[in-house]
């Protein structure tokens, strides 16, 4: 399904639950909106407040790679189950990994992404790596989303800059 018919869909279904107004006004105010989908534990460690950094690694360069930047909110999706919860996205850091690169965020990130040396082993192939600072974490009310695909993260609206083309006036 297309990002912006998640988005849709997502914004009429909420219309009527208060916990909800972070997302309308994100798109009112042409914020950008991701969609991660989270696996427990780490959910509930966002949730819980003991997670304070999302990290995504990946074999190629994907979302959220240089797709998201500091004030972007993140809706939290169960895998297999609803939306959650939301945050504000905080410092950012894109990193193209190699072993040192590695070693840095291990060190550096274990306890803030509530990592152990399982899920250092999994990542050993990955090529890229985005930090993401949590921030401002919201409960929301839990509610579906059509997302029949296997992505774990999706830009459901990019930000909207004065140079975008949908904005110009040609004179």
């Amino acid at each position: 399904m297309h990002e912006s018919v998640i988005l849709e869909r997502l914004v009429a279904t909420t219309s009527d639950h208060p916990s909800w107004f972070v997302l309308r006004q994100a798109v009112r105010q042409k914020q950008a909106v991701h969609l991660a989908v989270m696996v427990e534990p780490f959910l509930s460690y966002i949730l819980e407040g003991k997670k304070s950094v999302e990290s995504r690694f990946s074999k190629n360069a994907i979302a959220p790679f240089h797709q998201i930047e500091s004030g972007d909110l993140v809706l939290l999706k169960l895998t297999g189950g609803p939306v959650v919860a939301c945050f504000t996205a905080d410092n950012v850091e894109f990193v193209v990994l190699d072993d040192e690169e590695r070693g840095r965020l291990q060190q550096h990130y274990t306890t803030a992404i509530c990592a152990d040396s399982d899920f250092w082993e999994a990542r050993q192939d990955k090529r890229y790596a985005t930090l993401v600072g949590v921030r401002d974490v919201q409960i929301l009310d839990p509610t579906p989303v059509a997302k029949s695909d296997r992505r774990g993260w999706v830009v459901l609206q990019e930000r909207r800059t004065s140079y975008q083309a949908d904005q110009l006036t040609l004179l």
